[in-house]
């Protein structure tokens, strides 16, 4: 290995993982690319991989029985039209929360706590957030709950047509299932209307 390589873990977005170090970036980045595109690079300095789809689900695995994977090996089972489109690394004992954007302008804080890791790869993944049939969710973001507590803190929304800032401290804080709250209506003013929300920006 190069000096100074770094051990990575790319992740497909239909939930498949390579592991590589830096200098073999390029190659498995081609080979995860074909694999319904790139969901996230993760350092393998962490204990943890948390994948989150489209439809609300999550799976909190282990690192360790990845970094054999060289080859693209199933990191989560996703249901049929599912698609991973977060990737985090977490440590084994992390008290962060999880905040979630959807398409249709909701957002919920939910603690890492809460979340189980699995041990095997062929484990299933879990629901983390139940959604309306409409709406998806956009992208995650990882956060202390001392951002939570500091009435300053905020994020941004970026709609389709504009970017809204949302206070940290109004989003809610909810188990493992929650459904959020609707923070930005992506249909007001009607005159000119932001359009979904399309990522969060911490």
């Amino acid at each position: 290995m190069e000096p100074g390589a770094r051990n990575l873990l790319v992740v497909s977005a239909r939930g498949n993982v390579i592991y590589c170090y830096s200098g073999g970036l390029e190659h498995a980045a081609r080979q995860v690319a074909k694999d319904g595109g790139i969901a996230g690079v993760v350092e393998d300095h962490y204990d943890h991989l948390l994948l989150i789809t489209e439809k609300g689900f999550c799976k909190r695995q282990e690192i360790a029985p990845l970094q054999r994977s060289v080859e693209l090996t199933t990191a989560a089972q996703l249901e049929d039209g599912d698609r991973v489109i977060a990737a985090l690394g977490l440590k084994e004992q992390d008290e962060r929360l999880c905040l979630l954007a959807t398409k249709n302008g909701r957002a919920v804080l939910i603690p890492l706590e809460d979340i189980q890791p699995k041990r095997t790869p062929s484990a299933g993944c879990i629901v983390l957030s139940r959604l309306k049939s409409n709406d998806q969710i956009v992208d995650a973001e990882l956060f202390s709950k001392q951002d939570r507590e500091n009435s300053a803190r905020q994020v941004q929304l970026l709609h389709e047509n504009a970017v809204r800032a949302v206070a940290l401290a109004n989003v809610p804080v909810q188990r493992r299932g929650g459904t959020g709250a609707r923070v930005s209506d992506p249909t007001k003013p009607k005159r000119n209307p932001p359009g979904p929300v399309i990522a969060l920006i911490a």
